[in-house]
């Protein structure tokens, strides 16, 4: 069973850290919550995940290695808002994988839907048609610490950024993927054409089933990014 305080305890014989400030991103949509200083997850579903590298003060530390996938037991669903916040510190050599669960390489079919960059920096969120081919949004990528939301339907691919900007393209129906979703690149021997993963850190990353409107995910944005000043000491624009 996993105890979860909204207040501080003054109490020596029954220790309770305060976990108030994920309180706020709590919903009874949330899949998995990752706070990202350790691999557990918050939203109390049990959703901790795999990962063999170290965490400091601010988030996951990320590199492009095996030991840096952070491997999820987690499922897309139909209708999914992910929001994450992290802070690439090199645009990659190669195509690189920040989440997803792509599966099969070209020239298909596909499966899943990915979050990746190229080597000029440009983030892509890139998903499976209901026919196996690929639909992919292209947007912006800050090389310094930013939030984001992503939300995929059997409609539309989008991409909210914090002042709560909608980029969005048409997708005829998805193709929904059988693998766990992974952060920072992909296992060895994965079924995907872009394993790598990228340099940097990785803070709060916060699944939800369903489409929340862009209210609503700005409000979550401006809550992980009070949790990242106010808890870690790193503002987020």
């Amino acid at each position: 069973m996993q105890l979860i305080c909204g207040q501080d305890i003054d109490d020596s014989d029954f220790p309770c850290p305060t976990l108030e400030p994920l309180l706020a991103l709590i919903t009874d949509d949330m899949i998995a919550g990752w706070g990202m200083l350790d691999n557990t997850d918050f939203s109390g579903n049990g959703n901790d995940f795999t990962f063999n590298g170290e965490f400091n003060s601010v988030g996951a530390i990320l590199a492009n290695d095996a030991d840096h996938v952070i491997q999820t037991p987690v499922l897309e669903t139909d209708e999914m808002t992910l929001i994450y916040c992290c802070n690439v510190a090199a645009v990659p050599d190669v195509l690189s994988s920040l989440i997803g669960n792509i599966n099969i390489g070209p020239p298909g079919p596909y499966n899943g839907f990915r979050e990746y960059l190229n080597v000029t920096g440009q983030g892509f969120l890139s998903a499976s048609a209901a026919n196996g081919s690929l639909a992919a949004l292209q947007h912006t990528f800050a090389g310094a610490w930013t939030v984001k939301t992503l939300r995929m339907s059997q409609t539309n691919l989008d991409v909210i950024i914090h002042a709560g900007t909608v980029s969005t393209r048409t997708i005829a129906g998805r193709a929904i993927g059988t693998h766990p979703i992974c952060m920072n690149g992909m296992p060895a021997g994965s079924p995907s054409a872009v394993i790598g993963g990228l340099t940097g850190t990785l803070g709060p990353v916060l699944l939800y089933n369903g489409i929340y409107d862009a209210a609503k995910c700005v409000e979550l944005m401006d809550a992980v990014a009070d949790i990242m000043l106010t808890d870690r000491g790193t503002p987020v624009p």
